[in-house]
């Protein structure tokens, strides 16, 4: 059986009609009030272009007034230029000084708590203890921890260093030899090149000698329990 194919509807197409009647000026008079807002938009234009192309005006450059006010914003200028060249190596200079304030200030620290520790080591026969046991280290110069013979305190106040970083304390490994107290300085860490660490002799005070002193028969003294850390 055939089956034929029927040809599909033809579109059908509606004409639209427009009518610019709604575009037209409606009457002579409305036609040439037009015109003159556009000239009057391109007169503007015209006037606003030709101001920002208008030429220097050098009369005005002879006037005393402006003169005077070209120089004073010139020197300001150059008063500023010259601020600004100058102030930083004053502002480095200054940073170094105060970097170098900072070390006076933690050596001087250092050797505060040296003495005290002195103080506290000729009071007790002992060094402060910086043990599992006891980890009190420098503090001991500070508060009584139990030790006899204390008489502090030794010193008013256990601050942090100029780099807010607390002090560090190490005992020695002898009775007869001091510990050492040092600042880790400006990078905060221990046994580096900037550390400000104290010396055997600021251990040495006034107020007595808390090195051992020899027996009559001129034998050396033997660490005792005492003077040994816990």
């Amino acid at each position: 059986m055939a089956v034929t194919m029927s040809k599909p509807p033809k579109k059908t197409t509606v004409k639209r009609t427009f009518t610019l009647k709604a575009f037209r000026w409606r009457s002579s008079e409305e036609r040439r009030e037009a015109k003159r807002k556009i000239d009057a938009i391109r007169r503007q234009a015209d006037a606003a272009h030709m101001e920002l192309v208008r030429p220097v005006n050098t009369k005005a450059l002879r006037n005393p007034k402006v003169l005077f006010g070209l120089l004073a914003a010139l020197l300001f200028s150059g008063a500023l230029v010259l601020n600004i060249l100058f102030r930083a190596p004053a502002q480095q200079a200054v940073n170094k000084e105060s970097v170098q304030g900072q070390i006076n200030r933690a050596l001087k620290n250092v050797k505060t708590l040296a003495v005290a520790t002195t103080l506290f080591r000729i009071d007790t026969h002992m060094w402060p203890r910086y043990t599992e046991k006891h980890p009190y280290g420098v503090w001991e110069v500070r508060r009584n921890y139990g030790v006899p013979g204390w008489k502090g305190a030794y010193v008013k106040w256990i601050s942090n260093d100029p780099w807010d970083h607390p002090y560090v304390y190490e005992p020695s490994d002898s009775p007869f030899t001091a510990p050492t107290i040092f600042s880790c300085g400006p990078d905060g860490l221990p046994h580096t090149e900037d550390d400000i660490r104290s010396e055997p002799e600021d251990f040495i005070c006034d107020k007595g000698d808390w090195r051992p002193q020899p027996t009559a028969a001129d034998t050396p003294l033997t660490p005792n329990k005492d003077l040994t850390h816990e």
